[in-house]
């Protein structure tokens, strides 16, 4: 039985290993609802999701490392995200991110594109749409290879408040079928929270080696934001 780690190699993570867009229409019968939470589909789609993209609107995250046996500590590091403003990129406008997130400079240029949030290079963030099919896949390095998939809305729980949230999830895996760390799953899970009118309200993320000897990962937790008008 595969057991359900957060993980994430690094924060980067979401960009490295980043969805394509390809040809997936969000209006195509197989990215309508279905299935439950447990294979990521449900019933809870939106026709709408909104990442607030005003000047001054920004983000603030506290930093935890957590067990793999559950027990947290909660660390001296706090970076916040906030919006800088736009950019016309290909005739389309994105909204810029910056600030500080794992590393000291953070940038995220992204947009919205039928449902599915994409940025500049159109690899796709996570979609709000498409609960149902895995979302792309592909190789990691020389040993891994990865598939990315959404979960439906579940409730968040952070200092910021209790969010709903959906979840975009990506596996990876060794195509050998060797397990990928010591703790001898099979896969290795990574995610990032998403609140619609709020933004990302959780991440876990870390580094290969604590994760793979099932030592410990860090989890980013909104401890405070402001939407600007």
């Amino acid at each position: 039985m595969t057991k359900k780690h957060p993980f994430l190699i690094a924060i980067l993570s979401l960009l490295l290993f980043a969805c394509g867009k390809n040809n997936d229409d969000p209006n195509n019968a197989n990215c309508g609802p279905g299935g439950n939470n447990e294979d990521g589909a449900g019933d809870g789609i939106e026709e709408v999701f909104v990442i607030p993209s005003t000047v001054g609107t920004y983000w603030v995250y506290q930093w935890y490392q957590v067990t793999f046996d559950g027990e947290e500590t909660m660390l001296s590091r706090i970076d916040s995200v906030y919006v800088s403003g736009d950019s016309l990129i290909g005739g389309e406008l994105f909204t810029v991110h910056k600030g500080s997130f794992f590393f000291p400079e953070y940038q995220l240029i992204s947009r919205d594109s039928s449902g599915y949030f994409i940025d500049q290079n159109r690899d796709v963030l996570f979609s709000y749409l498409n609960f149902t099919d895995t979302l792309d896949s592909g190789p990691q390095g020389d040993f891994l290879s990865w598939y990315t998939k959404m979960y439906d809305y579940q409730l968040v729980n952070v200092p910021a408040g209790t969010f709903l949230a959906i979840e975009a999830r990506k596996f990876l895996y060794r195509p050998s079928g060797d397990p990928v760390n010591a703790c001898g799953d099979q896969e290795v899970e990574l995610g990032y929270f998403y609140s619609d009118g709020v933004g990302m309200v959780q991440a876990q993320t870390g580094y290969f080696g604590p994760i793979q000897a099932c030592d410990y990962y860090e989890e980013a937790r909104l401890i405070r934001y402001y939407i600007a008008p």
